[in-house]
């Protein structure tokens, strides 16, 4: 009797161990017959003014339906985390892709300097044929002109945000010195960009250009009076004259020679012509400067975007943060908040949110809490670190759920339990940190639903 229940015991054990081999199997099947539909899945293209149903077509859900993001939630920004080889950067491309499909202007910023991607999304926009220019530290590049717009007080903010100051003081200084040089430099008729501003950033030579146009001139002594009383402020923004020259005479200064022959690239044009603009950083190689241009390229967006305000435009203009932590600040905030208004459908791309924090000594927590908090849409990919992973999981909520205990005696089950409610993560740590390559889940505040995805394959 004893050996015909051990057999049973065995043969229930071999059961019941084949029917949990059978369900992964078929669990991985049904996993890869996914992968396999989202990585044929066509770019989806709707009419440009059919605004409930312009998307971007991310992936598909364990059902096999479309996962899309609505340009209607674009404008309501989305963040992409996931670590180095999680499939990040092709689910950016998805909606780099349909942006070029549907004749969007797009604006890339890549912090991490992917040159490849560089030349992959520009083959693919002139394939499409989309205008497009690429502005590289290394390898071949379009002139930048971050100064081709606006008024003097515009152009004045654009570059006293390069920086932080320390001193209120000294920054009023700084603005009121620049405010005067963009000033005698507009009513003196002199082309505006970053090689013209150094050659003009001396007082005397200000004051030299003002006795040359005196005669046609209206207000010449009230631009010479303005002058002498920044004497004292030309000693005290030293630091910042120099950094500006440093700008220009370093190894990329030639990028901002208007004057050389090559493509001159700026914002306003490329959103007026639809077309397309990357920007590629390398920060592993120059991370100063990196950083620095990157404040630049943003400052240059804000006042674009502020002069599509004030002339009452909306046009829909995709911008991509990739490896958003390298210029993290609170200019990109103020493009964010600001450029919903203005037509933004701002993409931010980075690792962690733990990256957004790296360098910051005050208030890192502050600045993580304003990024999430001014993103609707949350494409999330593997995480590695668990306390990243936990304030996801957190992010994305709880949901009810039953929670069963069993009792058990040396004898065996003892048929008794408790079942009662409690709450349960709907993505939980575990699970995000099991990610696979290409798998995230896509994460819409607008109608609180969390769907695990598997993102498909950009033609990019």
């Amino acid at each position: 009797m004893d050996i015909d229940m051990t057999q049973a015991v065995i043969l229930f054990g071999v059961y019941c161990v084949s029917c949990f081999v059978t369900f992964l199997v078929l669990k991985r099947a049904k996993r890869d017959q996914n992968l396999r539909k989202a990585a044929a899945l066509p770019i989806h293209s709707h009419q440009e003014n059919d605004e409930k149903s312009a998307s971007s077509l991310i992936g598909t859900d364990r059902y096999g339906r479309k996962i899309e993001l609505s340009d209607k939630a674009a404008n309501q920004h989305t963040l992409v985390l996931g670590t180095t080889g999680s499939g990040k950067t092709v689910t950016v491309c998805n909606i780099v892709e349909s942006a070029i499909h549907r004749d969007l202007p797009l604006i890339y910023i890549d912090g991490k300097g992917d040159y490849d991607l560089a030349r992959r999304v520009a083959e693919y926009g002139e394939k499409h044929g989309r205008l497009v220019s690429v502005f590289a530290m290394n390898g071949e590049s379009v002139v930048y002109n971050p100064l081709a717009s606006g008024g003097f007080t515009s152009k004045k903010d654009r570059i006293i945000e390069l920086r932080e100051w320390s001193e209120e003081h000294y920054k009023k200084l700084a603005e009121g010195y620049l405010q005067s040089v963009f000033k005698v430099m507009e009513a003196c008729n002199v082309p505006c960009n970053m090689i013209s501003l150094t050659d003009h950033l001396d007082l005397k030579r200000l004051k030299a250009l003002v006795r040359t146009h005196e005669a046609e001139l209206p207000d010449a002594q009230r631009l010479m009076d303005e002058l002498n009383h920044q004497d004292h402020a030309a000693k005290s923004i030293e630091s910042l004259v120099a950094e500006i020259r440093n700008f220009t005479a370093s190894e990329i200064g030639h990028l901002f020679n208007v004057d050389s022959g090559k493509p001159v690239l700026t914002l306003p044009d490329v959103v007026a012509q639809n077309g397309i603009a990357y920007f590629c950083l390398p920060a592993l190689e120059f991370s100063s400067m990196a950083q620095t241009l990157g404040r630049l390229i943003i400052n240059d967006l804000k006042a674009t975007m502020a002069q599509q305000l004030s002339h009452g435009e909306k046009k829909k203009l995709y911008v991509v943060f990739d490896e958003f932590s390298v210029f993290a600040g609170q200019q990109v905030l103020n493009v964010i908040n600001m450029g919903r208004s203005a037509g933004v459908h701002a993409v931010l791309s980075t690792q962690s949110l733990s990256d957004l924090a790296v360098g910051r000594s005050k208030n890192a927590d502050h600045f993580v809490n304003q990024v999430v908090g001014s993103c609707n849409t949350f494409i999330l990919h593997r995480q590695n670190s668990p306390e990243d992973a936990a304030k996801l999981a957190e992010l994305m909520g709880t949901r009810n759920t039953l929670e069963y205990t069993a009792q058990v005696s040396e004898a065996g089950p003892t048929q008794m339990g408790t079942v009662r409610r409690s709450r349960g993560f709907i993505a939980h740590p575990d699970d995000i940190k099991a990610l696979k390559t290409g798998e995230a889940f896509f994460y819409y505040k607008e109608d609180n639903k969390v769907r695990k995805i598997n993102v498909r394959r950009s033609k990019i």
